[in-house]
């Protein structure tokens, strides 16, 4: 399966300011289980980020479609540039904690390189994972503090890069089964610094 990216302009004006929201592509199934869960998952799940200064990032995970499908487990291997601030779950089903278990995405192993979890920086939806993971219609939104003397800029680099990465273990399918999906690489980072700091935005979908 071969996949590629297209660019569109997009400008949100809120209040007078310009506020910035860059969908990044969707998600590529790393495993593949079942084939036709995999396409679900490619087709409804997405991140996008937003920033409002230099020194912070916040990421959106949404599943915006209607095929049953829910993440339960998120993580991100970021190479110590990120560390929490706070999780924005607060939709009435949806409830993450840290750390996920299993702690290392399934079948991250496989890809390459292979998806290294920092450390703090892996989640799980509470029990019953079932009910308060992200399911159709549902989202979450993570901000995170850009640090250990790394900047904006180079924030923008490791995901093009693909030296950042998020990863999502997704269950409860149509068809019973489980699969793994890594976020397609962020636009280019001269694209995406213009992007973060409130400008008019280009998004990115994926397509095949």
């Amino acid at each position: 399966m071969k996949l590629s990216c297209f660019t569109a302009l997009a400008v949100l004006l809120l209040s007078g300011f310009a506020a910035a929201s860059i969908e990044v592509c969707g998600f590529i199934g790393i495993t593949n289980n079942n084939p036709a869960n995999v396409a679900i998952g490619e087709s409804q799940l997405t991140i996008y980020c937003t920033s409002a200064n230099p020194w912070s990032i916040r990421i959106y995970i949404d599943n915006d479609g209607s095929d049953e499908c829910v993440v339960t487990d998120i993580y991100f291997d970021c190479d110590n540039m990120l560390q929490l601030v706070s999780i924005d779950d607060s939709l009435a089903g949806v409830d993450f904690t840290t750390p996920a278990v299993p702690s290392d995405l399934p079948g991250g192993n496989a890809i390459t390189p292979p998806f290294t979890v920092t450390a703090g920086l892996s989640f799980e939806a509470v029990s019953p994972e079932l009910q308060y993971g992200i399911g159709p219609g549902e989202t979450i939104s993570f901000l995170f503090d850009i640090v250990n003397g790394y900047n904006k800029d180079d924030v923008c680099n490791a995901f093009h890069s693909g030296r950042c990465r998020v990863g999502l273990y997704v269950q409860e399918f149509s068809v019973p089964g489980w699969e793994s999906f890594v976020a397609c690489v962020l636009p280019e980072p001269a694209t995406m610094s213009i992007l973060l700091l409130g400008l008019p935005v280009v998004a990115l979908r994926m397509r095949r």
